[in-house]
């Protein structure tokens, strides 16, 4: 460094001089700043340790180079967050690193990684001679890391594979989640230092609607008060983001008449009942608040997380019901045919033989298009709405986050595995799939406590990430020490102590010149598209490209954007349901790699 100032001074001088010899020492003086910046291929220690080299289940060559493990965010009391890193496929020296995070609060990015926008797509797969299942990865073509640096952070402390020595830590705020995620970022940046000039982003999905803004937030005061090293965040992503509790909160009815979920008298008396459509802050046994829980209980037997999609309930097996499940897992099969050549036909064929198979009890696999569509899922049908919505009400959920019709409010804030707990074993779900032989999806299991969101199947994330081969592979703590992996942490207590993001949101974009994408599956019924679509709206910016369809490369219609002055754009994704890179991967994937680029939604290529 003291060598760089000198040859910089002695630049100065000469060009005061007018000497030729200035420009060969000018030149010097930019060459030794060049030499300065680590090449991609050169990994500091703690980088070249964290490197994987293989991962069981799968059977290739890596197509971009994978890191996993663990970053300090306090010594003094051991708390540290994993993370997964997956280098971009087209230009990992000049693309995007980008951030993300799933939601909850409590649950963990894998999440993401394994059901959502990971490198892979994950199946269940039966061992010969009936010793169980084992899980199957193979490449997804539509893996965010096609065209950007993910990283995927379990986040915070106590939640997925991060922990804390100190128990605690497992009490924890909004304040101290987006410190320790900032935290994180610029010890992740020491460690990666060849990244530090690529534009950054951060994104998420549900509570990182939270999440995401408030650490944005917090890495634009860190910037500002000279936390080193700096981080170039250049913008941000939200999906179906919980937001301000009033918006949220008034987002279910509208969206449930437009599906024709409630009648639409009965819409009409709960608008006129609920001061003109306020149903967010309703007082308890009110006309409006009774109106709303009659017609809510309609809803609650719903996917809540995709409407038009089943409910995934491991129990008593439903023939019936599995057979019918092989829609979505025809389009996903007939989608990959197309990208890898093969008829389109075959696949879907393929995937509907596996489907049949699984309704006479006779599976071999499931499909690798999702959470078991397609494949030996046991399903169940609720005992009835009406049971359902007593049981709701005597644990204290009815209309409680992360339920339908549900909002993010002040205080203690619920995850799928606190509601497990409160339910009981009445919705007929399981422990995390952590025995082969338990995870085969042709063996019913006995209903119980469950980590996993109602509806959701996660069996091949349990298994894959609980096995022990696996934790040493990606650099994690063994079961032994900090317990077996769940979707969501029964481990934290968490409490929202930040207020609306709208705010923040003014802040990170008007305030600050960031870019942001606010987007909606436009059939979450967790967090509804016109909740979204409202307060984006309602912001003041002017309107710079007015609601339109945006487009997919086949000219079919992926949703409907409008942009906005101050680097906002919403939009939705026509279909989706909550995770919207799960539901619809492509229109996710032609949407993220538009906004990282630079380009309006509405470009079709």
């Amino acid at each position: 460094m003291t060598n760089f100032f000198s040859k910089a001074i002695l630049a100065i001088f000469l060009l005061a001089s007018g000497s030729q010899a200035a420009r060969f020492v000018t030149h010097s003086v930019e060459k030794a700043e060049v030499e300065a910046k680590p090449r991609h291929n050169e990994l500091t220690p703690e980088a070249a340790a964290d490197k994987i080299v293989f991962l069981p289940g799968f059977q290739n060559a890596f197509p971009s180079s994978q890191f996993g493990g663990y970053v300090t965010v306090d010594a003094s009391r051991g708390r540290r967050l994993f993370y997964y890193f997956v280098e971009s496929e087209r230009d990992p020296v000049n693309d995007p690193v980008v951030l993300w995070l799933n939601g909850g609060p409590g649950c963990s990015s894998f999440d993401g990684f394994v059901y959502e926008h990971g490198p892979f797509t994950y199946s269940l797969v039966h061992k010969p001679g009936g010793r169980g299942v084992e899980v199957e990865l193979r490449s997804n073509p539509f893996a965010w890391n096609k065209v950007a640096n993910m990283i995927f952070l379990d986040s915070p402390a106590g939640v997925g594979l991060s922990y804390s020595e100190s128990a605690s830590d497992y009490v924890v705020t909004d304040t101290r989640t987006a410190a320790d995620a900032d935290r994180f970022l610029r010890e992740w940046f020491r460690r990666f230092p060849q990244y530090r000039d690529n534009d950054f982003y951060i994104s998420g999905e549900s509570y990182a609607g939270i999440y995401v803004p408030n650490l944005v937030r917090q890495v634009l005061v860190g910037n500002e008060g000279g936390e080193e090293p700096p981080i170039n965040i250049v913008g941000y992503l939200v999906g179906n983001g919980c937001t301000d509790e009033r918006y949220d909160g008034n987002a279910h009815p509208p969206y449930a008449v437009g599906k024709s979920l409630l009648p639409w008298r009965g819409f009409k008396e709960l608008e006129a009942e609920c001061g003109g459509g306020e149903y967010w802050n309703k007082t308890s046994g009110s006309t409006c608040d009774k109106l709303w829980n009659k017609l809510a209980a309609n809803l609650a037997a719903l996917n809540v997380y995709d409407t038009l999609e089943y409910c995934f309930h491991d129990g008593v097996s439903d023939a019936s019901v599995v057979a019918t499940a092989t829609d979505r897992a025809t389009r996903g099969a007939a989608l990959r045919a197309r990208l890898s050549g093969q008829a389109a036909a075959t696949a879907a064929a393929s995937a509907s033989a596996s489907a049949s198979a699984s309704a006479s009890g006779n599976s071999q696999g499931m499909s690798s298009s999702g959470r078991g569509d397609g494949g030996s899922v046991s399903r169940r049908r609720t005992s009835s709405t009406a049971d359902l919505t007593q049981r709701l009400q005597e644990a204290g959920l009815l209309g409680v986050w992360p339920l339908a019709g549900g909002v993010v409010r002040p205080g203690p804030v619920l995850n799928w595995a606190h509601v497990s707990a409160k339910l009981g074993g009445y919705l007929g779900v399981t422990p995390p799939c952590t025995d082969s032989r338990l995870c085969d999806p042709a063996q019913p299991r006995r209903p119980s406590l469950s980590h996993t969101p109602i509806c959701t199947d996660s069996r091949a994330a349990d298994l894959w990430l609980n096995d022990p081969r696996v934790r040493e592979a990606i650099h994690a703590a063994p079961t032994e020490d900090i317990g077996y992996w769940t979707l969501c942490s029964d481990k934290i207590s968490y409490m929202r102590d930040h207020g609306s993001m709208i705010p923040v949101h003014i802040n990170n974009t008007k305030g600050h010149g960031l870019r942001a994408l606010i987007y909606s599956g436009d059939h979450d019924m967790a967090v509804p598209h016109t909740g979204s679509e409202a307060w984006t709206g309602d912001l003041g910016f002017p309107v710079k490209a007015p609601w339109q369809p945006w487009f997919v490369a086949d000219d079919q219609v992926a949703g409907y954007v409008v942009e906005y002055g101050h680097g906002l754009t919403y939009a939705t994704v026509k279909g989706a349901g909550h995770m919207v890179p799960e539901t619809n991967p492509r229109e996710a994937l032609a949407m993220f790699q538009r906004f990282i680029d630079g380009e309006h939604l509405t470009s079709n290529r």
